[in-house]
């Protein structure tokens, strides 16, 4: 697919296990920035396993994103919020969650969104 096909389309963008190559962040980064419409959302879960750090993925990923000027990392504490109601949708996925996959997810490095 050639993202310029789909330039300014999306509304919300959903990802998971797209950032384990950071030689892909920045084609990534280019890639959302062409697809997503000027207000549109990019929301990314990353999961951790056995020899992975989940925190230092997605914060390179973040750096990289947010060195390119063109996209804006929003969260709670951003007036831009998305999710009125929701303070943390680590704390909604969690909610969803049963003990036992809360475990799996504990044991294997957690996960962020």
């Amino acid at each position: 697919l050639d993202s310029v096909d789909f330039y300014d389309t999306a509304d919300v963008i959903l990802g998971s296990d797209l950032t384990y190559n950071a030689g892909s962040w920045r084609i990534l980064a280019d890639t959302l920035n062409s697809v997503l419409k000027a207000n549109g959302y990019f929301l990314y879960l990353t999961l951790g396993h056995s020899g992975f750090n989940v925190s230092g993925e997605l914060n390179g990923f973040l750096t990289v994103v947010q060195s390119g000027g063109s996209l804006e990392v929003v969260d709670e504490s951003s007036s831009r919020w998305p999710f009125p109601g929701v303070g943390s949708l680590e704390l909604l996925l969690n909610s969803s969650l049963s003990e036992k996959e809360k475990n799996v997810v504990k044991s294997t490095g957690g996960y962020k969104i």
